[in-house]
């Protein structure tokens, strides 16, 4: 815009009256966050350096900063009281040796009132351990990788816990066969996020917070004496490997073995992977455990065989879900297993899959009704497969609602799916809950 020759005086007014009214009503880019170093959580004296830019020039950039150990009620700080006008970048630290989150929250304006969508990351880091929390073959060390490389030296044995324990998501499990164990004075908790099994590895008088562990072809026994604590989404063990693993495609034949805590169990790995091998998946004791032979678009080219025994759990049972394929399935029940949940199904994939084994079991003609789309069914009395009804819906009704019931499980399944998938949600817009 230039002025009018003639007119130059009131043009100039004019196009000072228009470009203060468009930077007034102007709405800023989302400013950008960059974290350094850019880790899933940190160690709990970790320094973070946080750096805040944005792509309109000349806009104000605002931040605050919470510290989940100060927050009540679960709601964050109010941004319009609480905003600090950014100037340079920011090292921050959780300074509180239990650990916890900074929510980092920002927004940009060019006017008083027009703000740019807020950006947020949340910064974890993890609990404080003392000097001597790990102990193998006696010395003690203060850091989860000195205890693993001092085991990995060894050969085998135990890692004992002497301190709660948070590991990061770099810290990585042994890659030799270990039991973790607490020591004499008190169970101590064992927390992580998604991890991999190097080797076989054991659990045992532990309180158990490990979201999710891939068994990558290895044995995981979770024994008699684990707690497990509240979660609204079971803690998962899967057989096989992650769907990013390098090798999607692995040979072996790995035990999960659960005989306390609550477990959500897969003889596969996760979507779009394979295990070639025979699986044996064994809930027992106090344990409580919703099984998946086959997770969704995963393969197990072997059999999969789950053993159930008295007084155990099963609060599910899918052998196949939605998508995933197993060459042979067998589901064995023994005694009187508790029976909590409602679906009970060799597969959701269509032609009914796998053998029920009833014969060593003791269950009452409702809890047998539970089981549907099995391939065959064995029972004491009958073992003859093709006698049981079971296998063979007998109504055109009871068709039509298998369906409907097979739909509905298919939507419960991509919701988990979905869940898994969004493990460090982050909301882009601005809110006031965690």
């Amino acid at each position: 815009m230039t002025p009018i020759s003639g007119h130059e005086e009131e043009s100039r007014k004019v196009i000072a009256a228009v470009q203060a009214a468009l930077h007034e009503g102007f709405v800023a880019a989302e400013p950008v966050i960059t974290i350094t170093p850019k880790q899933g959580n940190y160690s709990n004296d970790d320094k973070v350096t946080v750096e805040i830019t944005c792509a309109t020039e000349e806009a104000e950039i605002y931040y605050v900063v919470d510290n989940s150990n100060d927050i009540t009620g679960g709601r964050l700080s109010d941004f319009e009281k609480h905003k600090v006008l950014y100037e340079k970048p920011l090292t921050l630290t959780i300074e509180n040796p239990q650990g916890g989150t900074l929510y980092i929250r920002v927004a940009a304006r060019t006017g008083q009132k027009n703000w740019s969508p807020t950006a947020r990351k949340d910064l974890p880091f993890v609990k404080a351990v003392g000097k001597e929390a790990f102990e193998v073959n006696g010395s003690k060390y203060g850091t989860w990788k000195e205890a693993v490389s001092a085991l990995e030296k060894a050969g085998s044995g135990e890692i004992i816990l002497r301190d709660d324990v948070e590991l990061q998501e770099k810290d990585v499990f042994p890659s030799v066969s270990c039991t973790i164990r607490s020591g004499n004075e008190r169970k101590c908790k064992i927390k992580g996020g998604v991890m991999e099994a190097k080797a076989d590895i054991a659990f045992e008088n532990v309180v158990y917070d490990v979201r999710r562990i891939y068994g990558s072809g290895h044995s995981v026994i979770i024994g008699t004496d684990v707690g497990a604590t509240f979660s609204f989404m079971k803690r998962s063990i899967f057989a096989g490997v992650a769907y990013d693993a390098k090798e999607k495609e692995i040979m072996a034949n790995p035990v999960i073995s659960v005989e306390s805590g609550k477990f959500a169990l897969y003889g596969s790995g996760s979507g779009g992977t394979t295990l070639k091998g025979n699986v044996e998946i064994r809930v027992k004791g106090t344990a409580e455990a919703e099984v998946a032979g086959a997770y969704m678009n995963s393969t197990v080219d072997g059999k999969v065989t789950v053993t159930v025994e008295d007084q155990a759990s099963l609060s599910e049972f899918l052998g196949e879900q939605n998508k995933g394929s197993a060459k042979e399935l067998e589901l064995i029940l023994m005694g009187s297993p508790k029976l909590d949940g409602r679906t009970f199904r060799g597969t959701v994939n269509g032609t009914p899959k796998g053998t029920l084994n009833l014969r060593q079991a003791s269950l009452s003609p409702e809890q047998a009704e539970k089981f549907k789309d099995f391939a065959e069914i064995l029972k004491a009395d009958s073992p003859e497969a093709e006698e049981n009804l079971l296998t063979k819906p007998a109504v055109e009704a009871e068709t039509e609602a298998m369906e409907k019931e097979k739909a509905a499980e298919e939507a419960v399944a991509i919701e988990k799916m979905i869940a898994e998938s969004v493990s460090n949600f982050s909301d882009p817009e601005e809110s006031d809950f965690l």
